[in-house]
């Protein structure tokens, strides 16, 4: 953190740095700004022998001074390059905005995976609410020496909405009832969660779930689908199966 950032320390003050984020602007595009940010450590992946990279957390500042954490407030993931040469490790290149994560400042579930031999990736699965539907994304960025690249931007893994229907809640405990709650109209509700891992060069994730209706038009159906996807063009493509997660 010091080669990066001079006079880093894991204090409040000193974690505040100058690093270059997309922030909105005047016109309301976002467009790279030098801003002040808290930005933390998270990672350090050795790549190789003779290349490593350091993961970091920043969260921007308001006018103010003020951690700018809100439901629409974005987390950023900096990447920043090593490589060892006969002086030592040096800095090759620098990532401030490598990928947007999560909301609330947090990132979510976050781990270093490897799809192949040393074929690395930072994954975050963060999860958000708003008017009772729920739900779950995975992000995946690629590490290489001196880059990091967005292989999956956001890949849903979860999702509900038995908050959004108060017939769906009341359904949910016996998901075969047929008959629409205090005369509501007929909802269509759903609950999905998922596993996932790397297999070689792919990801396998396994969905399990249901949906159900809350008139005598929905009957259940229970999920249980398992979806492979493999790196085409630098992004994760659905190779074989299906993603039965409803678009939220």
């Amino acid at each position: 953190m010091g080669v990066a950032f001079p006079g880093w320390q894991p204090v409040e003050e000193k974690m505040r740095q100058m690093v270059v984020l997309p922030m909105p602007s005047d016109t309301g595009n976002e467009i790279a700004q030098k801003v002040q940010a808290r930005v933390e450590p998270i990672y350090v992946v050795k790549l190789d022998e003779q290349h490593a990279v350091m993961l970091t957390h920043s969260l921007p500042l308001d006018d103010s001074g003020e951690l700018m954490v809100c439901h629409a407030c974005s987390n950023y993931v900096g990447a920043y390059f090593f490589t060892r040469d006969g002086a030592g490790w040096r800095m090759s290149a620098r990532q401030d905005s490598a990928a947007r994560v999560g909301l609330e400042g947090y990132l979510g579930k976050t781990e270093i995976v490897e799809f192949g031999r040393r074929n690395y990736a930072f994954a975050a699965e963060w999860a958000s609410c708003w008017q009772g539907t729920c739900g779950s994304w995975l992000v995946l960025l690629g590490l290489k020496p001196d880059q990091a690249k967005i292989l999956a931007k956001g890949i849903p893994t979860a999702a509900r909405n038995t908050g959004s229907y108060p017939a769906c809640d009341e359904t949910t405990a016996d998901k075969s009832k047929t008959e629409t709650v205090d005369s509501e109209p007929e909802q269509t509700c759903f609950e999905f969660v998922s596993t996932w891992k790397p297999s070689g060069e792919r990801m396998t994730v396994h969905f399990r779930g249901m949906t159900w209706g809350t008139g005598k038009k929905h009957l259940p159906v229970v999920i249980d689908e398992v979806a492979i996807y493999r790196i085409e063009n630098g992004k994760f493509t659905l190779e074989t199966g299906k993603n039965p997660v409803p678009k939220l």
